[in-house]
C-alpha cells in the first residue's frame, strides 16, 4: 500500500493530524445498535453521541471521506447530503437477517465511460449495486 498510514489512535486525533486536500480518509466505525441486531459486536463501541462528534468532524475536513455502515436514522442524518454506494444485499449470519452495507461519502464518484471500466468500478466497490446521493434535508 503505497502512501498509506495506518494508525492506532483515537480517530478524531488522526483525523485533525492528517487532514489536507490530498487526503482520503476511509473509517469503518462500530456501527449505531440502530442498525443491527447484536449489541456486543465490537470490542469497543460507539454512543450516538460519539457518532455525532465523529460526523461534524468529518464534514469540516479538507480531504476526501469513505465511512462504511448500515442505513438507519442517526447515519441517514449525520451523512445527509453526502453521496453513497451500497454494496449487494448480505445475509448477516449472527442475526440470522439480511444486511446491505453502505458507503458514505463526499465527494462526487468518479464518472465511468465505457461498460469495462463500469465492471472494474462495481468490483472495486464491494460489488456496488447503486451510486446514489442522500438528499438534503429541509429545514
Amino acid at each position: 500500500l503505497l502512501r498509506v498510514q495506518i494508525e492506532n489512535a483515537p480517530a478524531l486525533e488522526v483525523i485533525q493530524r492528517y487532514d489536507s486536500p490530498d487526503t482520503l480518509f476511509y473509517l469503518d466505525p462500530p456501527y449505531p445498535h440502530e442498525s443491527r441486531g447484536d449489541s456486543k459486536a465490537y470490542g469497543y463501541e460507539m454512543t450516538d453521541a460519539e457518532h455525532e462528534e465523529l460526523a461534524e468532524s468529518l464534514r469540516r475536513v479538507k480531504g476526501q471521506v469513505a465511512l462504511s455502515g448500515y442505513h438507519c436514522a442517526l447515519m441517514d442524518r449525520l451523512y445527509n447530503g453526502w453521496s453513497y454506494v451500497e454494496g449487494p444485499v448480505k445475509k448477516v449470519h449472527s442475526v440470522k437477517d439480511y444486511r446491505q452495507e453502505i458507503l458514505w461519502i463526499n465527494y462526487d464518484p468518479p464518472e465511468v465511460e465505457d461498460s469495462d471500466h463500469t465492471q472494474q468500478a462495481v468490483l472495486l466497490e464491494q460489488n456496488a449495486l447503486y451510486v446514489g446521493k442522500t438528499p438534503v434535508a429541509q429545514e
